[in-house]
């Protein structure tokens, strides 16, 4: 099995395209060209075809794209939560969540009430989950935006403090 850094990914991402792509986070409402409420042909519009397709442990929708993780919601299937990989810029407020030293400050001083449990900080107010953040790794960490409604039972979830 090969295991492709951090750099290594951008370099294909930039040779298909996507690299060029930065993901504005707007809470609660999505982040770049995709939107909560979206099918998954109007995902794969945006991110191609996924390379992997299965059903969570909820039996929901799950899509795994180069980019990005997809999950869907509801009879009819509807984007609720996105999680994207260090591979593409994901911005919120015109700070890089990826890349920026001061992105956790600022979304701790915007949410007000963050919490943290299982490496993951849960930022409530502004749909936004952080998983993996300290890291020293970057490839390891991963972004997930989210819909009104999920992410609203955590247990074990703790108030973050940093």
């Amino acid at each position: 099995m090969k295991c492709w850094t951090t750099q290594n990914r951008r370099a294909r991402l930039i040779a298909a395209g996507i690299e060029l792509v930065s993901f504005e986070v707007r809470p609660f409402e999505g982040a770049g060209p995709l939107r909560f409420g979206m099918t998954s042909g109007e995902v794969h519009a945006h991110l191609g075809a996924p390379r992997i397709v299965r059903r969570n442990r909820r039996g929901e929708l799950d899509e795994d794209y180069s980019v990005a993780s997809a999950g869907y919601a509801g009879s009819d299937e509807r984007l609720v939560e996105v999680a994207f990989t260090s591979a593409v810029s994901v911005t919120f407020g015109g700070a890089n969540l990826f890349r920026d030293d001061d992105a956790v400050s600022v979304l701790v001083g915007l949410d007000g009430g963050p919490l943290a449990g299982l490496d993951i900080i849960v930022f409530p107010s502004l749909g936004i989950a952080l998983a993996d953040y300290f890291s020293e790794q970057e490839s390891d960490r991963v972004i997930t935006v989210f819909a009104k409604g999920r992410w609203t039972k955590l247990k074990g979830f703790v108030p973050f403090l940093k």
